[in-house]
């Protein structure tokens, strides 16, 4: 019979989280998801008629699961590796459907991106240092006008590393207004986590 993958079902929650935000916005919109891991989520989205190229960033060994996982489904074609910094100036994310995959040692370059409409983050971001967290949300993409994270809403210990809570991530000083928040509950965090949802008024096109 089918596999059955617990990892699939946190991805197809996000997915939905994602999906309805992006109902209140009438184009085709393009997404940045801050830790990626092996592309569950991606593999969703990209499906999506209301999605148009994701922008996948993570560690470099990482990214090398996600585009087996991404490439085997979507084909080389879609799916892009960045291995040269080079390879992400005057990048025009929408002349084609797809799915650009970069190592967070290029991250900055990721700013120089124009037409990202949306970031997200789920989890990893708690697990990060503050000085981090803040580095990511600094260096965001000025076309942005959508974010939705999901990350700790207590601070736990996770591995011996004291994890930050959402409340601390400086969105608001990058020009975001919360406009919602609930508690989010994949299956293995016991509803520890919470979703926010924000939107940069100064470029929100509706």
């Amino acid at each position: 019979g089918n596999k059955f993958m617990f990892v699939s079902l946190d991805a197809e929650m996000q997915y939905r989280l994602i999906t309805n935000f992006l109902k209140i916005k009438k184009n085709k919109n393009n997404i940045l998801e801050i830790g990626g891991g092996f592309g569950c989520l991606a593999e969703k989205l990209f499906k999506n008629e209301s999605v148009n190229s994701l922008v996948l960033t993570d560690l470099p060994g990482t990214l090398l699961t996600a585009y087996y996982y991404l490439a085997s489904n979507y084909g080389t074609e879609k799916v892009v590796l960045i291995n040269k910094i080079e390879e992400l100036k005057n990048l025009d994310i929408n002349i084609s459907k797809k799915i650009i995959l970069v190592p967070t040692c290029f991250y900055k370059e990721i700013s120089n991106i124009k037409n990202l409409d949306l970031v997200c983050n789920f989890g990893s971001f708690s697990e990060m240092s503050l000085e981090t967290v803040k580095f990511y949300l600094d260096n965001l993409p000025k076309d942005i006008s959508m974010s939705i994270n999901a990350n700790s809403n207590i601070s736990t210990k996770n591995l011996n590393t004291l994890e930050v809570t959402s409340d601390k991530f400086n969105f608001k000083e990058n020009g975001f207004t919360k406009i919602l928040e609930n508690l989010y509950s994949p299956y293995y965090c016991a509803y520890r986590y919470k979703t926010e949802f924000h939107i940069r008024k100064s470029n929100f096109d509706i």
